[in-house]
């Protein structure tokens, strides 16, 4: 009997949910690099610093960094073991097959997201690359799971500490060079290509008006000065930031994913008061951390250094703990049974991640881009979010009215019928009296 994909009977609820607060609420953090030239960490770059501007970087940087990306991966991981269970528990025999062949062509739909609908900071691609691994662990104890979890987060904390040591130590040498020909002194050859060094690594963390203007330009600009900017970046994400980064943070966070799956804790198999006990542990931890950062970052006046400490080395410290935190908190409303309109849309939309994620590409894209309205640095931090709050009523509304006719969103649909070699069926069956 041929494998076929999961059917509409056979999904999981709360798992369509959590999928449907992720997606929808990734657009919280991405909507800043859709709207602004290099000011996702640093709003003192651009977009404003002040008043409501200032607190849209708190609200999200104590809430969200991090944490709906974390939710999100931690769902694909849990995605993998429902996908390569159900088909071995059907006994199919190119189970194996089909996983490889679902990843590499959820890279593809990366390279299209990148490439063609122009999102500089899209995660398929390395969801592809990593999730070709997981299927070595889709049996794996609860118990290593969560130990390489833990050792993985370890070691890219451990890394960013000590990039972060060598940042400080360049900075300290070029400042030394600095004082030293203030005085009236000569530089040395060290001492002048540690000037140069520091002022090249400025750069990169806190661009000057003349590199953000060409971003500008660019993004306002035709097809190809678009696609020349949003790889230049995409470029970086996927080469250097990702070896040294996020591979190891992605293959944890699925780790983690595929151990919760394990435990039941994605399925809304645990009681309420555990729930409760994941979610106020969870923010506990996280938004001790998250404040500390937070306000030793403001303190600082934005200082690139303390601001690479708070993005490197304790990242982790409170993006995993806030991500466990929104999930105890969306469990527990799901299992009270409160707002259930709001829960069934926010399904639907999980249903359709794929679609949506995509789709919000192709929206910010034409919003912000010279290949539609133009709006790219013409709005500030905090009018970005009017964009997301309409991006979301849309979302809400046409995955409903999509699901009401068909089956799987058209990239779902895409997707399945790439992996099995055939098309799928789109429409929903009707149902004879």
């Amino acid at each position: 009997m041929p494998a076929t994909p999961t059917g509409r009977d056979t999904r999981i609820d709360s798992l369509d949910v959590l999928r449907g607060v992720a997606i929808l609420g990734i657009l919280l953090m991405n909507i800043i690099d859709f709207g602004l030239p290099e000011a996702y960490d640093n709003p003192t770059i651009y977009g404003g610093a002040t008043g409501a501007d200032l607190w849209s970087w708190i609200t999200n940087t104590m809430l969200f960094e991090g944490t709906l990306r974390g939710l999100f991966t931690l769902l694909f991981g849990a995605g993998v073991v429902l996908f390569t269970r159900r088909l071995e528990k059907a006994q199919v025999p190119e189970a194996a097959d089909l996983h490889v062949r679902r990843m590499l062509w959820l890279i593809v739909f990366g390279i299209v997201n990148s490439h063609l609908f122009l999102w500089l900071g899209d995660i398929l691609w390395e969801y592809g690359v990593v999730g070709l691994m997981l299927y070595a662990f889709r049996k794996t104890s609860v118990r290593t799971l969560l130990v390489l979890s833990a050792a993985l987060l370890i070691a890219i904390s451990t890394r960013g500490v000590f990039d972060v040591l060598a940042l400080q130590s360049q900075r300290n040498a070029a400042e030394s060079a600095q004082t030293l020909k203030a005085a009236g002194g000569t530089l040395s050859k060290a001492q002048q290509e540690a000037v140069d060094t520091w002022s090249s690594s400025l750069e990169d963390l806190k661009p000057g008006s003349e590199r953000l203007q060409q971003e500008i330009e660019g993004m306002r600009g035709n097809w190809p000065a678009v696609f020349k900017t949003v790889t230049e970046h995409s470029f970086y994400l996927r080469t250097s930031y990702f070896y040294r980064y996020g591979f190891a943070e992605d293959l944890a966070t699925m780790l983690l994913g595929i151990a919760l799956f394990a435990l039941g804790a994605l399925q809304g198999q645990w009681s309420m008061r555990r729930y409760a006990l994941l979610s106020v542990v969870g923010y506990a931890l996280g938004l001790a951390v998250n404040t500390i950062e937070t306000t030793a970052v403001i303190r600082s006046g934005f200082d690139v250094i303390t601001l690479q400490w708070t993005l490197f080395a304790s990242y982790e410290l409170g993006r995993i703990p806030m991500t466990l935190g929104h999930l105890g908190l969306i469990m527990l409303v799901w299992k009270s049974g409160v707002f259930p309109a709001t829960l069934r849309r926010l399904a639907l939309v999980g249903r359709m991640a794929l679609t949506n994620y995509m789709t919000q590409s192709l929206m910010c894209t034409f919003i912000f881009s010279g290949l539609g309205f133009g709006l790219y640095a013409r709005l500030s931090r905090h009018e970005l979010y009017y964009v997301v709050g309409a991006i979301w009523v849309v979302q809400l509304i046409w995955s409903p009215l999509w699901l009401a006719r068909f089956q799987y969103g058209p990239a779902e649909w895409a997707w399945r019928s790439l992996t099995y070699g055939r098309l799928q069926g789109l429409r929903r069956p009707t149902v004879s009296l």
